[in-house]
C-alpha cells in the first residue's frame, strides 16, 4: 500500500480523468487484497514514539500506543520515553462493531502472531469505501 503511487499519480501530469481512474483502481485492488488476506501483518503496523514513560499520561485510556506500552509493561516488558511503540488496530470482541474504545482494540504485532491469541486484524476501516 503505497502513497508514494497516489502521489505519482497524482503529479504524473496526465489528465484529471485518467489520474482518478487510475487511483481508483490501485485503492480498489488494494480493497480486494486485504479482504482476500493477501496482505501481510507488517503492512498493518502503526510505529509511534512514547513521549513520557507509559504511566505518566494522564489519558492513557485513549491512546493506543500507550496502551500497548502499558500491556507490555504489565507483562514484563521494556516500555519507556523515547521507545516507539507499535502496534495493529484489531476487531473487538465483539467484532468490528464493538463498543470498545480504538485504544483498546491495540495489539502489539506479537499478541497477534501468538497462535492462541484469536486477536483478528480490524480491517473494515481500510475496505468500508468500496
Amino acid at each position: 500500500m503505497s502513497a508514494r503511487y497516489v502521489l505519482n499519480q497524482i503529479l504524473s501530469g496526465e489528465a484529471t480523468e485518467t489520474v482518478v481512474e487510475n487511483i481508483h483502481e490501485y485503492l480498489s485492488t488494494i480493497g480486494e487484497n486485504i479482504r482476500g488476506s493477501k496482505i501481510g501483518l507488517e503492512e498493518f503496523i502503526i510505529f509511534k514514539r512514547l513521549g513520557k514513560n507509559p504511566e505518566d499520561y494522564p489519558d492513557a485510556k485513549s491512546q493506543p500506543h500507550v496502551t500497548v506500552a502499558l500491556r507490555m509493561k504489565a507483562k514484563g516488558q521494556m516500555a519507556r520515553a523515547g521507545d516507539v511503540i507499535p502496534y495493529i488496530f484489531c476487531k473487538g470482541e465483539g467484532g468490528e462493531s464493538s463498543k470498545s474504545g480504538q485504544a483498546d482494540k491495540a495489539h502489539h504485532p506479537d499478541e497477534i502472531r501468538r497462535a492462541d491469541s484469536g486477536l483478528q486484524i480490524g480491517t473494515k476501516r481500510f475496505v468500508s469505501c468500496r
